[in-house]
């Protein structure tokens, strides 16, 4: 139950959804579901969205201050990465619940 007030809290915060307290409250959707981008859910509810802690901003790669360089692999991760956030981005909630945009 704490994990799911807990998600609910950050969807409140993100303006998402309208907590009432009291014999008569509840919890109401306050966006709409055509504006909000599976990214912009994702963006609330997660600290981070990233695929590996490499590509997170400030991240210190063990390898490369071995190494120096450039780690082809972060390189890639992060090719993945941006391609994963730019179809988030494209993607509303209503689209991917009904299927349509």
């Amino acid at each position: 139950m704490h994990f799911a007030y807990h998600i609910l809290k950050k969807l409140e915060s993100g303006g998402l959804v309208e907590i009432s307290r009291g014999s008569s409250g509840g919890i109401r959707l306050c966006a709409d579901l055509k504006r909000v981008t599976l990214h912009g859910l994702l963006s609330v509810i997660e600290e981070t969205r990233a695929i590996s802690a490499c590509v997170q901003p400030g991240f210190e790669c063990a390898w490369r201050k071995k190494n120096g360089g450039t780690c082809t692999i972060h390189k890639q991760l992060l090719g993945i990465q941006n391609l994963l956030d730019e179809e988030f981005r494209k993607r509303s909630l209503y689209e991917m619940m009904f299927g349509g945009q």
